[in-house]
């Protein structure tokens, strides 16, 4: 969260909170806009009114970007003359660039010399300001690649995640992205690779199981990274068409202190149910037909670990299709599209059909 605004005396506090590196501040001299202001107001409002004032014909002193001092984030040191035209010195400090994930710039803030302590003594040494920002959350997405309308058994389906590190990446102890699929997807063990930009990473611990994986990222390998973009890719295999027409789901998830960031993404496969019956007598099915199926190329189906096709109808692993005394027989796990039913067995008794019959999954 953020600290509650403060009357700054000098001291050194805010210890509980993380510096933020790469915030550009400037300064400029307002003594005579203060002293002007003065005769007619508290020193308070004053204070209050010179905040996000027009500088633009007031006098720049000095500019300084927070960074890692010693072992301390966030610095900017400033060494400023006391005097200003014979007159104690102000001056305003204004934050005029952020990293692109600080989501509210810090007030304005008025300095007039010399500080006075809390217990009214003029402070000695260097002046301790406090300035405040708030941090977006980390982006974090999720995409198939090259994704299509629907898929076969047997597929490999490509995902790729993508989160941009906080600068503020000395703030956190915890980075850790995750992905859970559906049961009918499978992980690739081997397919998981982890980019920062261009070059490949592997500063994390990896825990993977049959449906999804645990990147643990380590933060002393990751701060150096701070700011960049991190790549993720892997595969996931359609390995059963236990769902038709129903959406195949994996979750992927940013978990880190502050934020816990879930995206997911869709799958669909298709089938098609069929009734072998006489065709006079409709209400007479008939068992033990068996056909093959084709694609729009006149390729056959054939399962080998999944489903492809081939031209070669002889080939082992050619999926036949058998009706049941019920007449019914069905197919399960093709892409969305239109195919052919070919008969190579007739039900006993029954002439082989000589023509294909052509049928739409959708």
């Amino acid at each position: 969260g953020m600290p509650d605004e403060s009357q700054n005396d000098g001291d050194e506090r805010l210890k509980d909170y993380d510096g933020l590196n790469g915030v550009t501040y400037d300064v400029y001299d307002v003594t005579t806009d203060f002293y002007r202001l003065l005769q007619e107001k508290e020193a308070e409002e004053v204070q209050t009114e010179l905040k996000n004032m027009d500088l633009s014909d007031r006098k720049f002193v000095d500019q300084q970007v927070t960074a890692t001092i010693g072992d301390k984030d966030g610095i900017a040191n400033f060494s400023l003359p006391q005097v200003s035209g014979g007159k104690d010195a102000v001056y305003l400090f204004r934050e005029s660039a952020a990293p692109s994930d600080v989501k509210s710039k810090a007030e304005d803030m008025i300095v007039a010399l010399p500080v006075v302590d809390s217990a009214g003594n003029l402070h000695q040494g260097p002046i301790h300001l406090y300035p405040k920002n708030e941090i977006n959350q980390p982006s974090f997405e999720k995409m198939i690649v090259d994704q299509q309308p629907s898929y076969q058994v047997g597929d490999q389906i490509k995902y790729e995640l993508t989160t941009i590190l906080p600068s503020s990446l000395s703030m956190y102890s915890k980075y850790l992205i995750s992905d859970q699929a559906d049961e009918s997807l499978k992980l690739e063990d081997n397919s998981i690779k982890v980019q920062i930009e261009a070059d490949t990473y592997d500063g994390y611990q990896k825990g993977i199981s049959t449906h999804g994986f645990k990147l643990n990222f380590d933060l002393a390998k990751l701060k150096p990274h701070a700011g960049k973009k991190v790549t993720i890719t892997y595969t996931m295999i359609l390995a059963n068409a236990s769902k038709i027409d129903q959406d195949m789901i994996n979750h992927a998830e940013l978990e880190t202190d502050f934020d816990k960031i879930t995206r997911e993404r869709k799958i669909k496969t298709g089938g098609k149910k069929f009734m072998k019956v006489d065709a006079l007598t409709k209400e007479q099915t008939l068992a033990g037909a068996v056909f093959v199926v084709k694609n729009s190329q006149g390729e056959y189906l054939q399962e080998d670990g999944g489903y492809r096709w081939t031209k070669n109808k002889a080939e082992k692993g050619i999926v036949n299709l058998t009706s049941n005394k019920e007449g019914f027989f069905e197919i399960k796990g093709l892409r969305y599209g239109s195919y052919l039913l070919e008969e190579t067995k007739a039900p006993d008794g029954y002439q082989l059909s000589n023509q294909d019959i052509s049928f739409e999954v959708s």
